[in-house]
Protein backbone atom coordinates (compact mmCIF):
# COMPACT_ATOMS: atom_id res chain seq x y z
CA UNK A 1 0.00 0.00 0.00
CA UNK A 2 1.62 3.30 -0.67
CA UNK A 3 0.83 6.37 0.87
CA UNK A 4 1.37 9.72 0.08
CA UNK A 5 1.03 13.75 0.87
CA UNK A 6 -0.11 16.65 -0.94
CA UNK A 7 -0.23 20.17 -0.63
CA UNK A 8 -3.65 21.63 -1.30
CA UNK A 9 -6.55 21.68 1.04
CA UNK A 10 -7.63 19.42 3.19
CA UNK A 11 -10.09 17.82 2.21
CA UNK A 12 -8.58 17.38 -1.21
CA UNK A 13 -5.52 15.72 0.57
CA UNK A 14 -7.57 13.36 2.30
CA UNK A 15 -9.68 11.93 -0.41
CA UNK A 16 -6.10 11.31 -2.53
CA UNK A 17 -4.62 9.75 0.45
CA UNK A 18 -7.78 7.44 -0.18
CA UNK A 19 -7.45 7.02 -3.72
CA UNK A 20 -4.08 6.30 -3.17
CA UNK A 21 -4.53 3.37 -0.34
CA UNK A 22 -7.09 1.76 -2.18
CA UNK A 23 -5.17 1.00 -5.36
CA UNK A 24 -1.78 0.31 -6.69
CA UNK A 25 -0.87 3.70 -7.43
CA UNK A 26 3.08 4.43 -7.81
CA UNK A 27 4.88 6.37 -9.62
CA UNK A 28 3.70 8.89 -12.53
CA UNK A 29 0.28 7.54 -11.23
CA UNK A 30 0.55 9.41 -7.82
CA UNK A 31 -0.17 13.21 -8.70
CA UNK A 32 -3.12 11.75 -10.98
CA UNK A 33 -4.45 10.23 -7.73
CA UNK A 34 -3.86 14.12 -6.58
CA UNK A 35 -5.53 15.61 -9.66
CA UNK A 36 -8.77 12.76 -9.91
CA UNK A 37 -9.44 13.76 -5.79
CA UNK A 38 -9.31 17.27 -6.62
CA UNK A 39 -12.20 16.62 -9.76
CA UNK A 40 -14.36 14.25 -7.53
CA UNK A 41 -13.75 17.05 -4.72
CA UNK A 42 -15.42 19.83 -6.50
CA UNK A 43 -17.78 17.94 -8.70
CA UNK A 44 -15.62 18.23 -12.38
CA UNK A 45 -15.92 15.70 -15.33
CA UNK A 46 -11.75 14.98 -15.67
CA UNK A 47 -11.28 15.14 -19.85
CA UNK A 48 -8.46 13.70 -20.79
CA UNK A 49 -6.83 10.96 -23.28
CA UNK A 50 -5.47 9.25 -20.76
CA UNK A 51 -7.32 5.85 -19.97
CA UNK A 52 -5.30 5.23 -16.65
CA UNK A 53 -7.31 7.45 -14.86
CA UNK A 54 -10.45 5.26 -14.79
CA UNK A 55 -9.11 2.98 -11.64
CA UNK A 56 -10.39 5.72 -9.80
CA UNK A 57 -13.10 5.77 -8.07
CA UNK A 58 -15.79 8.19 -8.34
CA UNK A 59 -13.96 10.57 -10.61
CA UNK A 60 -16.56 10.96 -13.85
CA UNK A 61 -13.85 11.08 -16.96
CA UNK A 62 -14.91 12.41 -20.47
CA UNK A 63 -12.32 10.37 -22.58
CA UNK A 64 -11.32 12.79 -25.93
CA UNK A 65 -10.29 9.14 -27.50
CA UNK A 66 -14.34 7.31 -27.17
CA UNK A 67 -15.54 9.97 -29.57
Amino acid sequence: MALARFAGSEPSSRKSGTLVSTKTVAGNRLPDAYHAALAIEHGCEWVTLDRGYAIFPGLRILNLLDG
